[in-house]
Order: C-alpha cells, then structure tokens, then sequence
C-alpha cells in the first residue's frame, strides 16, 4: 500500500511562518506540528 499523504492547514502554515520569524529550528516547528523535518 502506498504512503498516505495530507497538505499543510492554512492554521499550519501560519504557524510555520510565524515561528520562522521568531527564530525556531525547521525541527522544533516539526516538533510541535507533529511533521516531518522535510515537510516544513
């Protein structure tokens, strides 16, 4: 069976982008998103 796959929320990819601008790891976003490094 092949990998399930699921694109980022809108509330995720705010997040993303606000924890870029306060500096956090793309691993500690990862972290607290429940994601892989890769996807971030």
């Amino acid at each position: 069976m092949g990998a399930h796959y699921s694109h980022l929320t809108l509330r995720e990819r705010i997040t993303i982008e606000m924890r870029i601008k306060d500096g956090r790891s793309e691993q500690e976003i990862a972290d607290e998103l429940g994601r892989h490094v890769s996807t971030i």
